[in-house]
C-alpha cells in the first residue's frame, strides 16, 4: 500500500516537472522486473558473505548508497535540486534499506525523475547558447561540483547559464569560430537527452547495484549479463575491436583510460590514454556521429565491429588540438602482448638486457606440460637464456603500463631471480592466511637486475616489484605504482539463486595481500628506490571514492639480500634527469595539468581566462620543443605525435640504463653474496 502511495506521488511529481518545462518528452517509463529483484538479492548475500570486511558494513552505508547513486547520475549536482534530494532522503530513505531483500523501486522512481530533469535542462542549456553572453564581465564558474553542496531551482538555473558560457569558452580560446562553437554544443546538449531517452532499466539497475557494492569498496562491482560476457571475453585475452579501455568523464564524453598493448590503437600510434573521443564514423566515408552524451555501451558497439574494417575517431588530446584518426579493426591475442627482450649498449660498453612486460598472461586452457605452453614466466625464462649467451652486464624488467594478470605468474616470475622464498601473503574474508612461495631452488639470472614501473603498474605488477624490493634482490626505479592490495572474485549470480535465467556476474574483494616483509601495496602502492619525480594527481587507488585502508601482517621468514650505493646512484641519477629534456617535458606537462585539474575555480572573463591558457601553452610547447631538438625532431606544430610519444618513453627507459650502468660501476656494491645464496655469485 505504502509502495503504490508513493508511485502516486511520483507520479504526481512527474506531472509538475512536465508543467514547469512543457517541451519534455518522455520516455517509456522504467521500472524493475523480477529477475532484477532476484539478482539485488544474491548480490547482497555475495557481498555480505564473502566481502573482505563484510563484518563492519553498517546501516549507515544506506545514506551512502543514495548519495553514490545519485552521484552516478548526476555527477556535478546539476540536474537534481536540493528539494529533490531532501524529497528522496525523507520518502525512500526505508525502502533503500531492503536492497537484500530485493527492494529495487527507489532507483526507478530517481531515474525517471533524472530522465525528466535531463530534458529539461539541456532545453535550458540550448536556449541559454542562443542568447549569448558578455565575457568582459568579472564573474567565475565552480567547474568541479563533485564536493558542492546541492542547489535550489533558482540558483540551479544560474549555474547552468555560467557552465554554457563555460562551454563556449573554452571553445573560444582554441580558435573555433561562433558557428562550429553553436553547432557543437548544441549537438552536445542534444546528446544529453538521447543519453536519457536511451537509458534502460537494466542500465539503471547496475547503476543502482553498484551504488551498493562500492558502499564497500570501488573493486566491488556487478556486471550485468551483457557485460558479464564482456568481462569472460577479456579473461581469454581475446579482445575485438582497437583495444583500448574507455569510461565516461563528467561531460559524459568518452574518455582513454588505458590502450591494450599490442591492439589496434596502440600500434595506430595516434592515441594515448587521457584522450577523449568526441565522435564515432563507420568506414572511410561514413558521417562522423557525435557521442558526447551517449550510454557507454552505445559508443563501444559504435566502435567495435567486423575485424579489419575501419573505424574513424575524432579524438580531443588532453592538450592539443582535434583530429580525426582511422583505425582498422583488430584482434588483440597472448602473442601480441607477450614478453619482449632488447639488448642496449651503454657508452661505457656495458650491456643491458631489457625485457618489456606487458601483462602477467597465462593460457590457462594449455596443461601446464604442454611444449609450447604459453605464459609469460616461461617466455621471460627464454629472454634470460638468449641475454645469458649475449653476455648481457645487467638487466631491467620493464612493467611500465602492466595492470596485473596471473598471481601464480606473477610468483614464479620472481623465482626466476631469487633460489627460494615467500612471495606474496593473502588473508581472506574468513581470516585465513596463506602464503605463496617459490619452490624452485634454480635461479636463472643471478646477476644486476632493476624493476621499471609507474602509476599504471598494478596487482601482479606491485607483487613482483614488492617483492623483488623486499628481497633487495634488485632495484625499483620510476614512479609510485597504482596501490592495488586487494584480491577478487567473481560469483555466478544464477549459480547462487539456482536460477537458469541470466543475473550477471558479481565481483567481490575477497582477499588482502600483503609482501613477503608484511607490509601492503594497498593505497600507497611499491614506492621506488630511485622517484623520477613525476606528478600523479588522478591514477592510482589512492584517488578511488571508498578505497579501502592499507592493512599489514607480520613479515615471512626470507633471506634477505645486501643491496648498498643507492644513495649515490640516486644523487647520480636526480643530476642527469636535470639534463634529460624528455623527462623534463614529462614533468612540465604533468605540473600543467594538475594545476588545471587544481583550479576548480575558472573565470569567465575571456581576456583573463586567454591569458592564463596562453601562458600554460607557452610553457608546454617550449618544454616539448626542447626535448625535440635534443632528439632529432623537428620543432613541434601543436599536436604531440607518435615520434614524440615513442621517443618519450624511450627517455625514461634511458634513465634506468643509466641507472643501471652506474650500478655496475665498481664504486657501487650490488647484491652481496651469502652461504644461503652463493649460486647467485657462481
Amino acid at each position: 500500500m505504502h509502495n503504490r502511495l508513493l508511485r502516486v506521488l511520483f507520479s504526481a511529481l512527474a506531472v509538475l516537472f512536465i508543467s514547469v518545462a512543457s517541451t519534455i518528452v518522455l520516455a517509456e517509463e522504467l521500472k524493475g522486473n523480477k529477475n532484477l529483484k532476484v539478482a539485488a538479492k544474491y548480490i547482497s548475500k555475495a557481498v555480505s558473505r564473502r566481502h573482505l570486511f563484510a563484518d563492519r558494513i553498517t546501516e549507515a552505508k544506506t545514506e551512502q548508497v543514495l548519495e553514490r547513486y545519485l552521484l552516478t547520475l548526476d555527477p556535478k549536482k546539476m540536474f537534481f535540486t536540493s528539494a529533490d534530494v531532501e524529497r528522496f532522503e525523507n520518502e525512500l530513505s526505508h525502502h533503500l534499506k531492503g536492497f537484500n531483500k530485493g527492494q529495487i523501486f527507489p532507483a526507478f522512481e530517481i531515474a525517471n525523475i533524472y530522465k525528466q530533469r535531463v530534458v529539461q535542462y539541456s532545453k535550458l542549456a540550448q536556449s541559454l547558447l542562443e542568447k549569448g553572453f558578455d565575457y568582459s564581465l568579472d564573474e567565475t564558474y565552480l567547474a568541479d561540483r563533485a564536493e558542492a553542496n546541492w542547489l535550489s531551482a533558482e540558483t540551479l538555473e544560474d549555474t547552468w547559464r555560467k557552465r554554457v558560457k563555460n562551454d563556449v569558452l573554452s571553445k573560444r580560446l582554441l580558435g573555433e569560430s561562433e558557428q562550429t562553437i553553436k553547432s557543437s554544443l548544441n549537438n552536445k546538449y542534444q546528446a544529453w537527452e538521447r543519453m536519457a531517452g536511451s537509458l534502460t532499466s537494466n542500465e539503471v539497475f547496475a547503476h543502482y547495484t553498484n551504488a551498493f557494492t562500492h558502499s564497500f569498496d570501488p573493486n566491488t562491482t556487478h556486471y550485468s549479463p551483457r557485460l558479464s560476457k564482456r568481462v569472460k571475453a577479456d579473461l581469454s585475452l581475446s579482445l575485438h575491436g582497437i583495444g583500448a579501455s574507455l569510461s565516461l568523464d563528467e561531460e559524459m564524453v568518452p574518455v582513454v583510460n588505458k590502450l591494450i598493448q599490442g591492439g589496434a590503437a596502440e600500434k595506430s600510434g595516434k592515441i594515448q590514454s587521457g584522450d577523449r573521443i568526441v565522435g564515432v564514423a563507420e568506414g572511410v566515408d561514413g558521417d562522423m556521429e557525435e557521442v558526447a552524451g551517449l550510454p557507454l555501451k552505445h559508443v563501444t558497439d559504435k566502435i567495435r565491429g567486423k575485424k579489419g574494417s575501419v573505424v574513424r575517431l575524432q579524438v580531443l588530446p588532453e592538450t592539443g588540438q582535434s583530429m580525426e584518426v582511422a583505425i582498422v579493426r583488430d584482434e588483440v591475442n597472448l602473442e601480441s602482448k607477450a614478453a619482449k627482450g632488447k639488448i642496449h649498449k651503454t657508452e661505457t660498453g656495458k650491456k643491458i638486457g631489457v625485457i618489456a612486460v606487458p601483462t602477467f598472461y597465462r593460457d590457462f586452457n594449455a596443461r601446464s606440460t604442454e611444449r609450447n605452453y604459453t605464459s609469460v614466466t616461461r617466455d621471460t625464462k627464454n629472454i634470460l637464456f638468449d641475454f645469458r649467451r649475449s653476455g648481457v652486464d645487467g638487466v631491467v624488467i620493464d612493467l611500465r603500463g602492466n595492470g596485473g594478470g596471473s598471481l601464480a605468474e606473477a610468483v614464479s616470475m620472481v623465482g626466476l631471480f631469487i633460489k627460494t622464498g615467500p612471495v606474496v601473503q593473502t588473508i581472506n574474508f574468513a581470516d585465513e592466511q596463506k602464503v605463496y612461495s617459490d619452490e624452485n631452488p634454480g635461479i636463472d639470472y643471478a646477476g644486476p637486475l632493476a624493476v621499471l614501473v609507474d602509476r599504471e603498474s598494478a596487482s601482479a605488477s606491485e607483487i613482483f616489484a614488492g617483492a623483488i624490493q623486499d628481497y633487495k634482490r634488485g632495484l625499483v626505479l620510476g614512479e609510485t605504482t597504482f596501490g592495488k592490495g586487494t584480491v577478487q572474485s567473481l560469483f555466478t549470480l544464477s549459480k547462487l539463486a539456482s536460477t537458469s535465467a541470466d543475473l550477471g556476474l558479481a565481483k567481490v574483494t575477497v582477499s588482502h595481500f600483503f609482501r613477503p616483509g608484511g607490509q601492503s601495496n594497498q593505497l600507497v602502492g611499491v614506492e621506488p628506490d630511485i622517484d623520477f619525480g613525476f606528478t600523479n594527481t588522478d591514477v592510482g587507488e589512492r584517488f578511488r571514492d571508498n578505497a579501502l585502508e592499507a592493512d599489514h601482517t607480520d613479515a615471512a621468514e626470507y633471506v634477505v639480500m645486501e643491496l648498498s650505493g643507492i644513495d649515490r646512484l640516486r644523487k647520480n641519477s636526480n643530476e642527469r634527469i636535470s639534463k634529460n629534456t624528455g623527462i623534463r617535458f614529462i614533468k612540465t606537462s604533468e605540473a600543467l595539468k594538475a594545476n588545471l585539474k587544481a583550479a576548480r575555480i575558472v573565470s569567465l572573463n575571456e581576456a583573463d581566462r586567454k591569458s592564463a591558457w596562453s601562458k600554460q601553452e607557452d610553457q608546454r610547447i617550449s618544454a616539448l620543443n626542447l626535448f625535440r631538438n635534443s632528439v632529432g625532431l623537428e620543432h613541434y606544430s601543436f599536436q604531440i605525435t607518435h615520434e614524440d610519444r615513442k621517443a618519450l618513453k624511450a627517455a625514461v627507459l634511458s634513465e634506468s640504463i643509466a641507472i643501471m650502468d652506474d650500478f655496475l660501476n665498481p664504486e657501487t656494491n650490488h647484491s652481496e653474496c651469502t652461504e644461503v645464496i652463493q649460486i647467485l655469485c657462481m
